[in-house]
Order: structure tokens, then sequence, then C-alpha cells
């Protein structure tokens, strides 16, 4: 049986037969990986703690025929965000949008970099929202997608304002953070609502994350709609 070992970031897990439990990783060599640890929801499991989403691990995974198996792991850090709402949203974006052992340690650093910026501490919710654009951006140019933004391209989409084309511009630019980070709250949301279309696009589908990371306000008055 071979084995590799990697730095990986985990991204979710998902109940298996029994106690097991499928854990799906980005990792810095191999891409996405999926893989198991076997009665990783009970009590005396060393390795389950090691591997909660959302953190950077280092892992040891055995091939197998069926389902790859985690053999061991090395807590590195964990990310706490003040909404982890956005930790959700960036690993369903992986999760959706990468296929299996397809590797690109650029997609890897580029979460790993969006993880340490979006859990600094007293980073108001508006600031992370568009920590969280340009992260989402920046994939999907390593994607190969190109931004649009008449909306031509992507169902007749509406057409941007001139600041919220400045947004999107800056937020493919690998240095301008702290310049897109001075944006007004109405452009920030017409990006918003322009980026949800787009992925939606893309997926044929929407994004289950979204709207807890950009509109749970709406959500907790009970007023949320999907936007057009």
């Amino acid at each position: 049986m071979s084995t590799f070992k990697t730095e990986a970031i985990i991204l979710a897990k998902r109940p298996l037969k029994d106690a097991d439990r499928l854990y799906i990783m980005y990792t810095k060599d191999h891409g996405k990986v999926e893989a198991k640890v076997r009665s990783a929801a009970s009590c005396k499991s060393k390795l389950a703690g090691q591997v909660e989403p959302i953190v950077l691990t280092r892992v040891m995974i055995a091939r197998g025929k069926g389902f790859d198996t985690i053999a061991g792991a090395q807590l590195v850090r964990t990310f706490l965000f003040n909404d982890q709402a956005f930790g959700a949203l960036a690993a369903e974006l992986i999760i959706k949008f990468i296929k299996p052992g397809v590797a690109d340690v650029r997609i890897f650093d580029l979460l790993l970099s969006y993880f340490k910026a979006a859990e600094q501490d007293n980073l108001p919710a508006e600031k992370i929202k568009i920590l969280t654009l340009r992260f989402i951006w920046q994939f999907l140019s390593l994607l190969g997608y190109q931004i649009d933004t008449n909306g031509h391209s992507y169902g007749e989409l509406p057409a941007l304002s001139q600041a919220s084309r400045d947004l999107l511009d800056g937020c493919l630019k690998q240095k301008s953070q702290l310049t897109i980070l001075k944006t007004s709250t109405k452009v920030v949301n017409e990006v918003a609502v322009f980026t949800q279309n787009c992925l939606r696009y893309f997926l044929e589908g929407d994004l289950q994350s979204y709207k807890f990371s950009f509109y749970p306000s709406a959500l907790s008055s009970g007023n949320h709609q999907t936007r057009p």
C-alpha cells in the first residue's frame, strides 16, 4: 500500500458507515483529496481532532482501492473566524469547482493566505466580505475564468458601476488589499450580488454558504430572497 505526506487544508467532513468519516481537503502537493478516518466519531479517535474543518494540518495518506485513508496527522494551525460562514464559503467553492487529484500550489497558497487574512482579530464584517470577494475572483482567475463587467458573457447580467468595476479590478491585483478595504458598503453589496450571479452561472446552481456569508441579516429576519 503506497503512502504520501503533504500539507493539507481540511475543507469538510461527511459521515460514512458506522463511525467512519470522509474528510475532504485541499493539499499542497496533490490538489483536492478525499480520505477517510476509521472510527473518527469515536471518543477514542486520536486523528479526528487533528483534521477537523477548517484547519491546516500535515497528513499521511494511504492509498486504497475504495477510499484513501488518513494514516497520520499533525495539526499545524486552526483558523478562527469572527464568522465561520466565510470559511465554509471558501471550502464549498473549492469543493464544487475542483476535481480530485488536480494539483495547483497557487490555489493552496491563495486559500491559506485568505484564511490567515480573514481571521484577524476585530476585522469588521464588511472588510471580511471584501477579502472574500478578492479570494473568489483570484481563485476564478486561476481557473481561467475572465471577468466581464458588462455581464454579456454570464447570462446577460446587469452591467456594473465604475466604482464596482474598480473594486473587481482591485480584487485581481496581488498587492491591492489595503486599497480595496476602503471600498464603500454600497459598492461591496453590488459586487457581492454580481459575484453570486456569476458563480450561479458557472456552477448552474447556488453556493449554499454564500447567502450565510453575505446576507445574514436577511436570513435572520426571514426576508432573504435569492438575488436576481
